[in-house]
């Protein structure tokens, strides 16, 4: 147990007998307590870890925590998988200046120790991962309010061990409802072997660890297993400070295809049948009869089907006529207002419900299960996506209704080719919800445009300038998978790489009330949405539409979303 002691200051935990100026309280050198800690560790669910308490001496981590708030500059962070502040790698500390290094003295004792040779074997012999070598690797990242990690196994070029060593407020007890737990996650069970797991995380955590005051969580890098993430921070006034890094090997473990990062590399399953594929899947597209191409104009039986579901003045020649300019411009367009008002009125009603008696507006996070039933199922993996996803007969939902009499409509899709100046040749259409708190999908290689797209997404949500301001997510972003140009090991020191730059290969589109968003993308192209708070003033629901097209001749040798 992580609170495990025995008599006589023996045991997980147990204080060392030390002299002034000791950097560790805990008595790595112990034989009870090295039994101890590979006891745990070994036995530990849903794979190898473990948490140390009472790790450092008490005055010395105050002075360290001192010392990083002080000091050290911390550079916020931001990408489809993660929202950090971080300093650089500590490692580099020995190549700061005499008296740059002379503010953060105790910091350096610490970092000095945790990668000591005696150290390095006390983590050797607890968690039984083979040598580990000289290699310095962490640093100190703060989560405040919104900041989070979502899920992956921590798999990049050698580690073997990864820890957590944590430095929140001593004077205040960190609490459950305060958000920011590691938390970790078992495999999904092979559905014709029940003896085997396949390298894909489940929908929600198994248990959680929350970031108490000197004490180390401690688990071992495995390939397609140790998938975990950092929670949410819900609360405002308590910043999750920590160092956290990683201990090396000489070369990469075992069975690292499996591992997250090859995972999100992977254009596909090799196997399109295999357990993993059929778990890790992306819909095909649908085929239509023929190629949908508005020449001139919509009949009036079109304008008839469609004005019950859209604003009158998406229905006027001239008005599209201008978003088709706009669009040939930019590749990109966001209609506001696109529904009716008494279509929106039913559908906010609709979601407003849900949100509330599911308690989506209590600014913390919701139980993982929140939403599911009357059609709305899990979507997965976690380490690329988590959303609910409706795939019911529309009787009891009205997206889904709405997804098929308007979205799945001859009508509709003349009008997008109109709005857009390109044929479409085959579609598939989904309804999902983003639950604060929870959900997000993330840029990976299985989402990338093969040839070209066109996007048409529906969205809803609670109008409020939240959203648009982008804090607490929601916002769709396209971007071009750049990692052949970087090469397939480019990767963060935090988890695997950064966002895009802001420039013009990269589009973002805020979520916004009854907007359709249309955008154009040629091959290469991923798409994530971005992962909702739980400060969300509810949840993001949308209808997405997706096509493959061919565009005008003229717009061939265009400047399409790239």
């Amino acid at each position: 147990r992580e609170d495990a002691m025995t008599p006589g200051g023996r045991g997980i935990g147990a204080k060392r007998k030390r002299q002034d100026g000791d950097v560790l309280s805990i008595q790595i050198e112990s034989q009870d307590v090295r039994s101890g800690v590979a006891k745990e560790f070994k036995e530990a669910h849903p794979y190898r870890h473990c948490v140390l308490k009472d790790v450092c001496d008490e005055k010395l981590l105050r002075s360290v925590r001192k010392e990083i708030i002080t000091n050290l500059k911390a550079t916020f962070k931001e990408t489809d998988i993660y929202k950090v502040l971080q300093t650089g790698d500590l490692a580099n500390l020995d190549g700061l200046d005499k008296d740059s290094l002379g503010q953060l003295p105790q910091l350096k004792r610490l970092r000095d120790v945790l990668y000591s040779k005696e150290f390095r074997g006390f983590v050797e012999s607890v968690t039984g991962c083979g040598e580990l070598i000289d290699k310095t690797d962490c640093s100190c990242n703060i989560y405040p309010q919104g900041g989070h990690l979502l899920c992956h196994d921590d798999v990049i070029g050698t580690r073997k061990v990864s820890y957590i060593l944590y430095l929140t407020d001593p004077e205040r007890e960190w609490e459950s409802e305060d958000g920011g737990a590691l938390a970790l996650y078992d495999c999904i069970g092979h559905p014709n072997d029940g003896t085997k797991k396949l390298p894909l995380p489940d929908f929600h955590p198994v248990k959680r660890i929350l970031p108490t005051w000197n004490t180390m969580a401690m688990f071992a890098v495995l390939p397609g297993k140790s998938f975990h993430d950092i929670e949410e921070v819900v609360v405002s006034d308590k910043p999750r400070l920590s160092i956290s890094g990683w201990w090396h090997g000489e070369k990469p473990p075992e069975g690292s295809e499996k591992a997250t990062l090859n995972q999100i590399l992977a254009k596909k399953d090799v196997d399109e049948e295999s357990a993993v594929a059929k778990l890790d899947r992306v819909d095909p597209f649908v085929k239509f009869p023929s190629a949908v191409h508005a020449e001139g104009w919509l009949s009036a039986d079109d304008i008839s089907h469609l004005a019950r579901f859209i604003n009158p003045e998406y229905l006027v020649r001239g008005s599209v006529e201008r978003i088709a300019e706009k669009f040939v411009d930019e590749s990109h367009i966001q209609l506001y207002k696109f529904l009716n008002d008494d279509l929106v009125g039913h559908i906010s009603r609709y979601i407003k419900e849900r949100d509330q008696a599911e308690g989506m507006f209590k600014s913390e996070i919701p139980k993982y299960t929140s939403g599911i039933g009357d059609s709305w199922t899990m979507r997965g993996p976690t380490h690329k996506q988590r959303f609910l996803e409706s795939a019911g007969d529309g009787e009891n939902n009205v997206l889904v209704k709405l997804k098929t009499d308007c979205f799945g409509s001859l009508a509709f899709q003349k009008l997008v080719s109109c709005m857009t100046k390109v044929a479409l040749n085959s579609g598939r259409a989904s309804v999902r919800r983003f639950r604060p708190g929870l959900d997000y999908t993330l840029a990976h290689s299985g989402v990338e445009t093969t040839g070209y797209q066109l996007d048409a997404t529906l969205c809803m949500v609670e109008d409020s300038e939240q959203w648009g301001l982008g804090e607490v997510g929601g916002y769709d972003c396209y971007m071009v998978n750049d990692t052949e140009a970087k090469g397939p090991n480019h990767a963060s020191a935090e988890v695997y790489s950064e966002a895009a730059e802001d420039d013009d290969e990269t589009v973002t589109l805020p979520a916004t009330r009854n907007c359709l968003n249309l955008v154009l993308c040629n091959e290469g192209v991923m798409r994530f949405t971005k992962y909702i708070s739980a400060t969300a003033p509810g949840s993001r629901w949308d209808i997405m539409n997706e096509y493959e097209i061919t565009p005008d001749d003229d717009e061939e040798d265009g400047d399409n979303k790239d």
